[in-house]
């Protein structure tokens, strides 16, 4: 029986390499569509990014005036929060997940 498990376990493997290795990764093009920091030079990095309702949220970090939430509706970058949401210690956004309104 082991020596069963042991074949079907290598049948598995060489399947997964077979498909894995017939996956071509294509080139992507990106453009940049913000000025450095959002205006801010405090915004040191992007600590977090999510989706929601059809629009790219980034959360950074800023050790001085607290972290700030961005929203890029296609167009435009528009400050959804205040500088660390009201507290300076809020130094970064580290996730974000969409609430499910009360659920």
């Amino acid at each position: 029986m082991r020596h069963k498990v042991k074949i079907a376990l290598k049948l598995v493997i060489l399947v997964m390499l077979a498909v894995f290795s017939s996956y071509t990764v294509q080139a992507q093009t990106w453009t940049k569509v913000n000025t450095d920091g959002f205006g801010d030079p405090n915004n040191t990095l992007i600590r977090s990014m999510s989706v929601f309702d059809g629009n790219l949220y980034a959360g950074t970090m800023n050790d001085t005036t607290g972290c700030e939430v961005w929203k890029y509706d296609g167009t435009n970058w528009i400050q959804a929060n205040t500088d660390g949401f009201g507290n300076s210690d809020n130094t970064f956004a580290s996730s974000m997940k969409a609430g499910l309104g009360g659920l």
